[in-house]
């Protein structure tokens, strides 16, 4: 059926393309018949190149909003596009913790190629597989919708591989640092104790192909924090370096080796290290005196580049090397070349920066030019005569790169390697590897690369699922999106709108294009919108300000819909603080918030008022809420209320306006309600600071059935907290800092169908 839709469709275009008579037109119009032809062309070969003209990989899924602290406060979508707006400054694709780029862009290898690793967790190691795929390790929980927990292995095709099932550290705060394969043997380090039960300290062999424990290798780890941060092999030995003081009954500090073929530890080799160093890398080489060394990097009594001969275990002469700043973080050996990385700015008194090049004799060689990377870098890879570097720095040599970079060893100049990921790397991740097939697999802190920078509001296409060129460039967060007929309403507390005068904190848009109108609220002093209600003549605000249109309006204000100026007869006359919710019924605006006067009557955080005055200077709810509210909803002639009050329920309430009296409701709130959005069904979407319902677990979200006063099971899987929801015809849009939802890695926000609630 899909075969012959497509050469239905084909026939169609082919057709247009070259029967229809040509007219001269601008390709990129979406009126004329050439963006058409091109868009259907670009629909049958599943292009999605950039471009002016939409993309149609059928592999998409939808960005989101994604780095530190990144959370969306309100969302409005249709058919086109999604808006999200709130509290960020980065939008890309839901990739996951671990990247899998192309080592000449930077760029994330096709999905179509390579499926999203969907990494829900700290990764902070990578190594290859020798057979295209690869083994991660680091503190994550779930990938690509299964439990994984610090351990997995991806197929060539970046899937997991449903059949290694490697035993992981039963305490949460134990983690996976070190990996390294020689065979069949995949040796893991980290700060564990026990792997599935099973005893072991710091360091583990496992079969490669199955993730079995091998039970005929135990070395004994202790001292320090008994743990190991990197592993490496080098001719017949096997090298760990941490943090420890003794291995298999033998003092030893940071350092050790064991024997590949035997698996015995070296008791013969003992490095000149001391108590409390902590070794985080290692690399070999061969000195210019003919010595072959080790050379560690890391936390040690003071700023040092370490160096251990490798048959006697002492330090050459001239070594270790002084660090001015900082700690080296990575190190390696190339081309007879050391090449350095860390947060220290001068080695041996030569200054440098963060990154050093140095001959095997350890002095700076000639003409290395500073990279000035602007902070720290916390580890490295050499790929031919390219070597990637990450870490927090956000430029290198002059240009913008965010975290990640790639300098060419013989030029001394950056290359294309850009990948713009969206959060910095800390000391123990960001360990890479590169594939057979010349992937570079990046683990980290980071769930999205390739994005880019939105300030706090952004469109999401819903035809390439990326984000649009649309970019007001916000100062300060989104607090609320609503739309009515042709226009977008967008509040917070951002001081301007594209930089233009008068669009503090409230704003009007077109729907067709985003545009600004002409209108201009200017909602001052420095405002803080918290709700909009819209009705077919008037557009109500409500927050924290004292003017709009240079009228006195404490708290909530009135605008013509049509105009957008001020109704200057219209006047709630708040004080005492703020309004939160605002909804109407039958003419009057009923308005939940913090304040004790409103519509010209004493009455504390609810009120019902006139539409079309702001004034009611008499009770209409017989008892008030003794604390604030935060949501209003109507359903069946009843007032439902969120808040942080507790007279009228814990926390949630409903008033049956028919008296209007308080009735009962069967449900019990551990904490605050913020957000109520109520299906015409009479299912209730809710959330809030709580963390249980009526003594059943709910945190930050619940689903109510009104009717039949029951607690619903709907309850997904998640990482971060719950800010509030969108209704769509056919769908309800769940948002907030999620980072993952039923085991999968988002940015933001998750979209259920309407019929998960009965619809």
């Amino acid at each position: 059926m899909k075969t012959k839709l497509r050469i239905s469709i084909i026939y169609f275009s082919v057709s247009l393309v070259f029967f229809c008579s040509p007219k001269l037109s601008n390709g990129c119009d979406p009126e004329s018949d050439s963006y058409l032809r091109t868009t259907l062309l670009r629909f049958i070969i599943n292009d999605s190149s950039p471009s002016c003209w939409p993309g149609f990989n059928k592999n998409f899924s939808l960005w989101g909003v994604h780095g530190s602290s990144a959370t969306v406060f309100s969302i409005f979508a249709d058919a086109e596009r999604i808006l999200v707006g709130g509290q960020f400054n980065y939008v890309g694709p839901n990739v996951g913790n671990v990247a899998v780029l192309n080592p000449s862009t930077g760029m994330h290898i096709d999905p179509s190629e390579c499926a999203y690793t969907d990494v829900s967790g700290i990764a902070n190691i990578a190594i290859s597989d020798g057979e295209g795929g690869f083994y991660v390790g680091g503190s994550f929980a779930t990938v690509q919708g299964q439990v994984k927990n610090r351990i997995a292995h991806f197929l060539p095709n970046c899937k997991l591989d449903l059949n290694f099932n490697a035993p992981s550290p039963d305490t949460a705060s134990q983690i996976v640092e070190a990996m390294e394969l020689d065979g069949d043997f995949l040796y893991i380090g980290g700060n564990f104790t026990t792997l599935g039960g099973t005893g072991r300290i710091g360091i583990a062999r496992l079969n490669a192909k199955t993730g079995a424990l091998d039970s005929t290798w135990n070395p004994s780890i202790t001292g320090g924090s008994q743990s190991v941060f990197v592993i490496k092999k080098n001719e017949n030995f096997l090298y760990i370096g941490g943090r420890f003081t003794n291995v298999n009954g033998t003092n030893i500090n940071s350092i050790a080796r064991f024997s590949l073929s035997t698996g015995a530890m070296d008791t013969t080799w003992v490095p000149v290290n001391v108590n409390g160093d902590s070794v985080r890398d290692m690399t070999f080489g061969t000195l210019s005196t003919g010595t072959n060394v080790i050379l560690t990097v890391g936390v040690f009594g003071s700023f040092l580049i370490k160096a251990a001969d490798l048959t006697t275990g002492g330090a050459p002469v001239g070594w270790p090397l002084s660090l001015t700043g900082g700690n080296a973080n990575t190190i390696n050996f190339h081309k007879g070349k050391i090449l350095v990385g860390g947060a220290f700015n001068q080695v041996s008194g030569t200054t440098t920066g963060n990154f050093a090049i140095l001959n095997n004799s350890g002095a700076i060689i000639s003409g290395f030019t500073n990279f000035n990377v602007n902070n720290e870098i916390t580890s490295s890879i050499v790929i031919g005569d390219q070597v990637f570097i990450f870490g927090k720095f956000t430029s290198v040599l002059g240009a913008e790169r965010n975290y990640g970079a790639g300098v060419d060893l013989n030029s001394f100049t950056l290359n294309e390697f850009n990948p713009n990921f969206s959060k910095d790397a800390s000391i123990g991740n960001c360990k890479a590897t590169v594939t057979t097939n010349n992937r570079l697999i990046v683990p980290g802190d980071f769930t999205s690369v390739n994005g880019v920078t939105r300030n706090h509001i952004a469109e999401i296409s819903r035809i390439t699922g990326k984000a649009t060129d649309w970019n007001p460039n916000l100062d300060f967060p989104v607090i609320k999106i609503k739309s009515f007929g042709e226009k977008i309403y967008i509040a917070g507390s951002f001081t301007n709108f594209f930089g233009e005068a008068k669009t503090q904190g409230f704003v009007s848009l077109n729907k067709k294009d985003l545009s600004l109108t002409s209108e201009r609220f200017d909602i001052t002093a420095n405002p803080y919108i918290e709700d909009i209600h819209i009705t077919e003549s008037k557009v109500y605000v409500g927050g924290s300000f004292d003017f709009a249109q240079g009228y006195t309006r404490y708290s909530m204000a009135a605008f013509f819909r049509d105009s957008g100026s001020v109704d200057t007869s219209w006047s709630a006359t708040i004080a005492g603080g703020s309004v939160s919710s605002i909804i109407e019924k039958d003419g009057f605006l009923y308005v939940g918030g913090g304040f004790t006067n409103i519509g010209g009557f004493t009455v504390n955080n609810l009120h019902r008022i006139r539409s079309s005055d702001g004034q009611n200077p008499s009770a209409f709810f017989p008892t008030a809420p003794d604390n604030s509210i935060s949501a209003l909803a109507f359903y069946n002639n009843n007032l439902y209320l969120g808040g942080t009050f507790s007279n009228l329920g814990t926390y949630f309430a409903r008033y049956d306006l028919s008296g209007p009296t308080v009735n009962a409701t069967p449900f019990n709130f551990s904490a605050t309600v913020q957000n109520i959005l109520i299906l015409e069904n009479g299912i209730a979407l809710t959330q809030g600071t709580f963390t249980n319902v009526s003594g059943v677990t709910r945190q930050r979200l619940a689903v109510l059935d009104l009717p039949n006063g029951t607690l619903t099971s709907f309850d997904p899987l998640r990482t971060g907290d719950v800010n509030g929801f969108f209704r769509g015809e056919k769908e309800i849009i769940i948002f907030g800092s999620l980072a993952q939802v039923n085991r999968h890695v988002r940015g933001g926000f998750e979209i259920f169908s309407t019929s998960l609630f009965g619809l």
